[in-house]
């Protein structure tokens, strides 16, 4: 996972301040109310966003997907981080 900078399975996620976010048939529409930037969020995604409603651990998120999907947890953490990642650049997530 050194590939995604300072995402780790220890790492706590949680959902940074100012997000408007509303559903839209299956996908999550978010909107950072500070940069005007928009982001739609489909399926896999959309479950993750939900797993972090409180702050939570990514191995957390990697055991409840693991048990609801039918995924490989070493393919799953890497997925998650990678998501988690691009979350985190965008500002959309804290870690700690």
């Amino acid at each position: 996972m050194s590939s995604h900078g300072d995402v780790k399975l220890c790492s706590i996620v949680s959902r940074s301040e100012g997000l408007s976010i509303q559903p839209l048939d299956t996908e999550l529409v978010m909107a950072d109310l500070a940069t005007g930037e928009y982001y739609g969020l489909e399926s896999s995604g959309r479950r993750i966003w939900e797993l972090l409603t409180q702050p939570t651990s990514l191995d957390n998120v990697c055991a409840q997907l693991t048990r609801e999907y039918n995924v490989d947890r070493v393919e799953c953490e890497e997925e998650v981080a990678a998501f988690v990642h691009q979350l985190h650049r965008a500002g959309l997530v804290r870690l700690s």
